[in-house]
């Protein structure tokens, strides 16, 4: 459970980071002057913010629901409290390592 409890944890210490990366990306896009040098910029941003970012959070969104499921089941059944769940694990280093290289 505290494994569970763990992943979910650091779930949510991703979601907050993607946030603020909106929200810094937002305030770039904000400063820029609306010059035509800076429009190709300002949609770049934008698009990485779309497509990218909120790409992201959304899977970390399926997994926490994923880990939210098994924590309830763990919780329900007795016979699963002292097990690990690796798939989980797997799965969040694999988004972690997508993160760090920057491919969706």
């Amino acid at each position: 459970m505290l494994e569970i409890a763990d992943i979910l944890d650091e779930l949510n210490s991703i979601d907050r980071l993607f946030e603020s990366q909106i929200d810094a990306l937002r305030s770039l896009g904000d400063i820029l002057p609306p010059t035509s040098g800076y429009s190709a910029l300002r949609v770049k941003v934008e698009e990485l913010v779309v497509r990218d970012i909120r790409g992201y959070q959304k899977q970390v969104g399926r997994m926490m629901s994923d880990a939210r499921r098994t924590k309830d089941s763990v919780r329900l059944n007795p016979l699963l409290s002292t097990c690990h769940f690796p798939v989980i694990e797997e799965a969040i280093i694999l988004l972690i390592q997508v993160i760090a290289c920057g491919t969706p």
